[in-house]
This record gives structure tokens, C-alpha cells and sequence, in this order.
């Protein structure tokens, strides 16, 4: 396994371009994007991602975090329109991964164009769960322990407690989960001139939260990745964690 560089084409430009046509399609009836422009939006949208999935990439591999056997666990939440986990999904594939996605999305239009996405273009990359984060546990697939787990937040507004919890809630009552640990890397876009002060740690720390028995989370670091180029930039911030899971 290695981590996707710069230039690499993770994921294809096709399939972004495949993605962009359907977002234009349904943005007149759902408002995917902005309705000003919203070619232009997509298209900035789309090589933000792209460009974000290679940044964090390139990162997972100079921290050596890069699975051996590529076997990846990786949950977008909040995923509207798409972005990123469409995009991130499909790179997690073409970069040699063998992922299994979750699309979170509790709106039923945008969960069922997210569906939709699925059998134009997905060929097997995601799956979607129509609820809310944390709500209730997930449908997923028995194939064991992760050797690394990938959570993206694009809009929506979660600290560090939520995000875990809610995985926590997703692991519950799956055996092949148990007994092991694993890195855990959540990903938060941000305004390009973000900066890591005191007051955004404070904002996303567990702050003595307790998890139970499942999922015991030990912090290992916290920085700003970016920021992107292009029409529409944007800072990483990238949290890493070791999941102890019971």
C-alpha cells in the first residue's frame, strides 16, 4: 500500500466529472450547491476534495498510518450534496484501498440522491445511512477489525465527543470489531486561514467524556493540513486518535 501523491489522478477525474454532471442535474430541484453559478461552484467543489483527499493522503503516509492490507473503515458525515465523500470514497478505491464507505445523511432527498449517485456511478463505493449521526447503529458488513478509520465532516459541526460516540454507536454489537487498536483520523474542513488557537482545541476536546466499554479514545495529535488552492480553498484540520475497542 501507498499513500495517494500529488498528480496521481486519486480519485479519477472521470468519475469527479460523472459526480459534477449528476449534481448539475439535480441541483435545479434540490439545491445540491449554490443555484448562482453553480457550474463553477461544482467544478470548485470537486478539485477541493480532490486536492483535500490528496493532502490527507500524503499525510496518512508520512505518519505511517497507511494500512498494509489497505483494509479501511472510512464514514463521511453529514454528506449533503456529496463533498466529500463521494469523491473520497471512490479515491479511497482507485488509490489501492479496500474501503468500506458509509454516506451519513439524515435528510431524505439528499440521503436518496446520494442513493441515487450509488447506482449511476458508484459501482460498489459507498453505502448510505439515511439518519443521524449517533442515532442508532449502522448496517455494515462483518469483515473485521480496520486497520485504520477515516471520518470526514464537510458542514457539519460536531467536537470530538459527538464524532466518537457516534462511532462507538456504529461499532455496537459487531464482534469483529473487538479487541484490537486502531488509529482513528477525523478530518474537519475549515476556512483557508484557519488557525489551531486555544479556543478551537477547547471547542472540539473530550474533556473527560467517557465512552464505556466499547470504544476508549486516546489522543495523539491535532494540525492544520492545507489550505487547498483553486477556486474555492480550504484548511484541513486533522485530528488523530488510537482507538482501544473492547
Amino acid at each position: 500500500m501507498t499513500s495517494p501523491e500529488t498528480g496521481s489522478g486519486y480519485p479519477s477525474r472521470d468519475y469527479c466529472r460523472a459526480f459534477r454532471d449528476q449534481v448539475l442535474i439535480w441541483n435545479r430541484s434540490m439545491n445540491l450547491v449554490s443555484r448562482r453559478d453553480p457550474g463553477r461552484i461544482s467544478d470548485g467543489l470537486v478539485e477541493q476534495c480532490r486536492e483535500a483527499f490528496v493532502l490527507v493522503g500524503n499525510w496518512l503516509g508520512e505518519r505511517d498510518l497507511v494500512p498494509d492490507d489497505g483494509n479501511l473503515l472510512y464514514v463521511d458525515i453529514g454528506s449533503g450534496g456529496g463533498f466529500p465523500g463521494v469523491i473520497w470514497s471512490r479515491g479511497w478505491m482507485d488509490a489501492g484501498y479496500h474501503p468500506r464507505s458509509i454516506l451519513v445523511e439524515p435528510r431524505e432527498k439528499r440521503a436518496w440522491f446520494l442513493g441515487r449517485l450509488q447506482d449511476e456511478i458508484g459501482n460498489g463505493a459507498f453505502q448510505v445511512s439515511r439518519q443521524r449521526w449517533g442515532d442508532s447503529e449502522l448496517t455494515m458488513d462483518e469483515a473485521g477489525l480496520p486497520g485504520l478509520v477515516v471520518i470526514s465532516l464537510k458542514a457539519l459541526l460536531l467536537n470530538d465527543f459527538a464524532v466518537i460516540d457516534g462511532l462507538r454507536t456504529l461499532l455496537n454489537g459487531k464482534p469483529g470489531f473487538a479487541g484490537g487498536l486502531v488509529p482513528l483520523v477525523i478530518v474537519r474542513f475549515q476556512p483557508p486561514d484557519q488557525i489551531l488557537d486555544k479556543k478551537l482545541e477547547e471547542s472540539l476536546a473530550l474533556a473527560g467524556k467517557s465512552f464505556g466499554w466499547r470504544v476508549m479514545p486516546h489522543f495523539v495529535s491535532r494540525l492544520i493540513l492545507g489550505p487547498t488552492t483553486g477556486l474555492l480553498p480550504a484548511s484541513l484540520l486533522v485530528t488523530q486518535y488510537t482507538l482501544a475497542l473492547g
